[in-house]
């Protein structure tokens, strides 16, 4: 077997999709108390960011999401399942 055979046995592909165009998500029914709460954080967080107070993003406004993952095969098989 050749060295170059030897490289070509394994390989791994990492995937990021990209959905903040075509997919909006958006939180409903929340009650108000939690509105409020959350709302209080990010304020608390702007206001003092000495603090180092872990900040919360607006979930009630719409949003998008980047989705990350990874394909990985190995052994003799591996280079006939994917060509880069």
């Amino acid at each position: 077997m050749s060295q170059e055979e030897k490289v070509n046995q394994f390989w791994l592909k990492n995937i990021i999709w990209d959905s903040t165009r075509s997919l909006r998500l958006c939180v409903l029914g929340a009650l108000a108390l939690l509105r409020t709460s959350l709302a209080a954080i990010r304020a608390l967080d702007r206001a003092a960011p000495w603090l180092r107070h872990p900040s919360i993003p607006d979930i009630f406004c719409p949003f998008g999401t980047y989705l990350l993952y990874d394909l990985c095969m190995s052994g003799p098989r591996a280079p006939r399942c994917f060509a880069p």
